[in-house]
């Protein structure tokens, strides 16, 4: 969950140094606001015919995996699927793959619906698209070639950070 942690983290600060290029883009990441048929911000209790099994409880954020998920997407397979939930609302959802084919299928994709995102290094398999509401980030392991994809609520994930700013504030007025 760190590592989910750091591509969220990775996300919000790409998404506040650099724009998304074409409106037409993102009114479409913002159009679908999740993923399949789950909408980010749903509140947890409407989510009951996903079966979650809870994975991860961090205070504030939560983090599950569906019994019934269906890990095919097209031609490609997924690894898996988590959601993540800041005090009760779905934050962020969060794909992976495993190999080589499924990674690519599911960045092409990905710049199918909404163009080819930004790449901040190129040396790097990570790509970003954002929106007003949205932000999505494409992060694939160069050594393994497995990739994460994270669709996130700019809304939640502004609190979360704003609310994780805070108490690192007051921790570091005990400590030091």
């Amino acid at each position: 969950m760190k590592r989910l942690l750091c591509i969220g983290l990775l996300a919000l600060l790409f998404s506040r140094t650099f724009s998304q290029n074409g409106q037409m883009f993102t009114d479409k990441i913002d159009a679908r606001f999740g993923f399949r048929d789950i909408k980010l911000e749903s509140d947890l209790n409407q989510l009951k015919s996903k079966q979650l099994l809870k994975i991860e409880d961090d205070g504030p954020k939560k983090y599950y995996k569906s019994k019934v998920e269906d890990l095919k997407l097209g031609d490609y397979h997924l690894k898996s699927v988590t959601y993540g939930f800041y005090k009760g609302q779905l934050m962020t959802i969060n794909i992976e793959t495993k190999g080589l084919s499924n990674s690519t299928g599911l960045l092409n994709i990905l710049r199918e619906s909404y163009g080819n995102g930004f790449k901040g290094n190129e040396y790097l398999e990570q790509y970003l698209w954002k929106s007003e509401k949205v932000s999505i980030l494409y992060d694939q392991n160069p050594v393994t070639n497995n990739a994460v994809v994270s669709i996130t609520s700019t809304k939640l994930e502004d609190l979360s950070s704003a609310e994780e700013g805070e108490k690192d504030k007051k921790a570091s007025k005990q400590a030091f």
